[in-house]
């Protein structure tokens, strides 16, 4: 069969389960299943697909019909101009946490121009923490995470992406178990409230990790938990950044205030949401 053909065949079949990009996802599993960009797909329309290369884009097709992202069915997703490879053991890197590491980026600057030590709580696929690396220059990060798993992927990630000699990986609960001081202490947690979790889409509750998306009762279990540990790891005048799920933010800044934090902002996402709260060590 043709390019042309099964792409069409494939985008209406996407269209009418009701998923929002059926045309960019049938071009990106097939850009994955040929090992070529979307661009190959514009050009070549008339490409015959093997027997073989038909049936595995297939499946493909047929896992992303049954709600699996596109991320985790060619293993990787892009964050901030960067491939980062993804799996089930990882949450997919959102767009929005992009302005938690603008943020991160700016604050550092306001240390002197010796090394910059960082931790990236809850690390995932790395993709705070490695992009922290690489774009800070004389960065150290320690990335931690509950799950081996995680750590495996953003310690790929690390070497992918040349940054393996200014990281270190841990597996920890506890910010409490981390020795020495740091600039800035970062954390993209889960901000979900229990009650809300059935609620997601499909594609998130059947196929990301639920312990890196269930946040408590308010949604707010591990911001509190953080907001209490990082004093005794941050310098003085250190800051810690979290991400926030577009809601709570008040009572995390009350939170935070209660902490004896100073210096406490909120900074909207692209939709006008608020997205990150950044508070400074008192």
């Amino acid at each position: 069969m043709q390019l042309r053909e099964i792409l069409r065949i494939a985008a209406k079949k996407l269209k009418e389960e009701g998923f929002p990009t059926p045309f960019l996802d049938a071009e990106v599993l097939l850009s994955y299943i040929l090992g070529v960009s979307r661009t190959f797909l514009y050009s070549h329309p008339e490409y015959v697909l093997t027997r073989e290369e038909q049936k595995r884009y297939e499946t493909l097709l047929m896992r992303r019909l049954l709600g699996e992202p596109v991320a985790y069915l060619v293993g990787e997703k892009e964050f901030r101009g960067r491939p980062f490879k993804v799996n089930r053991q990882v949450l997919i890197p959102r767009p929005e946490t992009e302005l938690l590491v603008d943020e991160a980026l700016t604050l550092a600057l306001h240390f002197s121009s010796g090394r910059k030590r960082i931790i990236d709580v809850g690390t995932g696929s790395g993709a705070i923490g490695v992009t922290i690396a690489a774009e800070l220059e004389r960065a150290w990060v320690l990335a931690t995470d509950i799950s081996c798993g995680a750590l495996m992927v953003a310690q790929e990630n690390a070497q992918r992406l040349g940054v393996r000699g200014k990281m270190d990986f841990l597996i920890c609960k506890e910010l409490t178990a981390i020795s020495g001081q740091f600039h800035l202490i970062l954390s993209n947690p889960p901000y979900i409230p229990s009650g809300e979790m059935e609620k997601l889409p499909a594609g998130v509750k059947n196929f990301e990790p639920l312990v890196a998306l269930d946040g408590g009762k308010n949604g707010l279990d591990m911001h509190t938990k953080l907001i209490r540990e990082a004093p005794s790891c941050l310098v003085p005048g250190g800051w810690l950044l979290l991400e926030i799920g577009g809601t709570g933010a008040n009572m995390v800044k009350e939170i935070a205030t209660d902490a004896g934090y100073t210096d406490i902002k909120i900074i909207r996402d692209f939709m006008g949401l608020e997205r990150v709260i950044a508070m400074r060590k008192g």
